[in-house]
């Protein structure tokens, strides 16, 4: 296995809520106890395989080779009796090379056969979900590893049928899950698409919130401006009028004071006359 595929793998396996905060590599997988956490999450049933195993055993290759076997056969058994599934010509993770050296070829393989049993796994919907949630190329490395991994499944039922039979069927089974795969992420795309339109109708309605409320401001301050001005206009027309009663008083009084110069004029004009 590529050790592209087997990065992909390990960031896969950090979706499992026992691991979600545990920092690990490669090498610390190699003692066997975070797989054996990981497949009790799969299959709490059934993978019960911690007591079974020895903890704290740094170094020590052949305490890591043994806890390796446990786990590699019991996922073995998980395959033929609960999913009832024979791997035929799968090459087999050795375990140890795996606890000796490390290899992530052989790691790999083994982490394969756990991706295997999670999407088999009665809660297989939600691990697919977690994968597809993945970055697209770990996404793409992982679901590289699962169709891999198809191909050398067969029903124990089909033990009767011919080699090119079972991979036929199998073939079958492959297009079948690539076509989910499709849906899939054409789901994704739909909803993504659906999430943008409603991003961009947020923006719309938020940009015209925002102009409403400076049109109200804008409308407001004109509408106080205005009110302001007839209250000027109103004080100028008021002072207009008091100017205009002042000023007919004053020409009310002179012409009083005209009256009575031209009445004091006839009466000296006539008591003249009258002299003569």
């Amino acid at each position: 296995m590529p050790n592209d595929l087997c990065d992909s793998l390990l960031v896969w396996l950090r979706t499992f809520d026992v691991v979600k905060y545990v920092t690990f590599t490669s090498k610390e997988l190699t003692d066997g106890l975070i797989l054996s956490s990981v497949l009790n999450e799969i299959a709490p049933g059934w993978f019960n395989l911690a007591d079974s195993l020895k903890e704290n055993i740094n170094d020590n290759w052949r305490l890591k080779v043994s806890n390796l076997r446990k786990v590699k056969n019991a996922i073995l058994d998980y395959y033929q009796e609960v999913l009832e599934l024979d791997l035929v010509q799968f090459p087999m993770p050795d375990c140890n090379i795996i606890g000796e050296h490390a290899d992530e070829e052989h790691l790999g393989r083994l982490l394969q056969l756990v991706l295997g049993c999670a999407v088999h796994c009665d809660e297989k919907e939600e691990h697919i979900k977690k994968i597809m949630g993945l970055e697209e190329h770990v996404q793409t490395g992982v679901m590289q590893c699962i169709q891999e991994l198809m191909e050398y499944e067969m029903p124990r039922n089909m033990g009767n049928m011919d080699y090119e039979k079972k991979l036929e069927l199998s073939n079958n089974e492959l297009e079948n899950a690539n076509r989910e795969v499709e849906e899939y992420k054409q789901k994704i795309h739909d909803l993504e698409i659906q999430i943008q339109i409603l991003q961009e109708s947020n923006d719309t309605l938020h940009n015209e919130n925002e102009r409403l409320e400076l049109k109200c401001k804008t409308d407001q301050n004109s509408m106080n401006h205005m009110m302001q001005s007839q209250g000027d206009d109103q004080g100028n027309v008021s002072q207009l009028i008091e100017d205009f009663h002042a000023e007919r008083y004053q020409l009310e009084l002179a012409r009083d004071d005209y009256k009575i110069k031209c009445e004091t004029l006839e009466v000296g004009s006539f008591s003249k006359i009258c002299s003569v």
